[in-house]
C-alpha cells in the first residue's frame, strides 16, 4: 500500500471542560489542522478527552479535505488514543465509504507523532 508522509499544524483549538470530578476531568474540543507534505489539505475535528492523574485519552472524528497523489476529495477518520505510564496507543483509521470525489473508496490508517520541538508528523498508509 502507498504511504504519504508529512507534517500538520493545528490552526485553531476551541476547548472546554464539561465535567470535573474525582477520578477524571472530561472535556471536548473543536480544532482545525493544515496538512503539508505528500497529502496537502485541511482537517476539522471534534474530540472528547479525559485526564486522570498521569493518564489521558481521547476519541474523535475528523473530516479531511485535500489532495493525495493527484486526487482531490474528502474523507473521515476516527481517532482513538490512550497515554499512560504503561505507554501510548493511537489508532487513526479511515471510516469506510466516507471518501468523496477523487478520494471515493479510500481506506487506510494514519500514524501521528510529535517531535522533540512539538511539531506534528503523519504517516498515512492508504489504498485508493
Amino acid at each position: 500500500m502507498p504511504e504519504a508522509k508529512g507534517t500538520f499544524s493545528i490552526s485553531s483549538w476551541e476547548g472546554e471542560t464539561y465535567e470535573e470530578s474525582e477520578g477524571a476531568v472530561l472535556s471536548r474540543a473543536t480544532l482545525t489542522k493544515v496538512f503539508q507534505g505528500d497529502f496537502e489539505g485541511t482537517g476539522s475535528a471534534e474530540l472528547l478527552m479525559a485526564e486522570a492523574q498521569d493518564s489521558r485519552a481521547y476519541v474523535g472524528m475528523e473530516r479531511i479535505d485535500g489532495r493525495l497523489n493527484g486526487s482531490a476529495g474528502t474523507f473521515v477518520v476516527q481517532h482513538s488514543a490512550v497515554s499512560s505510564k504503561d505507554g501510548d496507543r493511537l489508532t487513526v483509521v479511515v471510516v469506510p465509504d466516507s471518501g468523496t470525489a477523487g478520494l471515493a473508496g479510500i481506506t487506510g490508517t494514519m500514524e501521528i507523532s510529535v517531535d522533540d520541538g512539538g511539531g506534528h508528523n503523519y504517516s498515512f498508509t492508504y489504498s485508493l
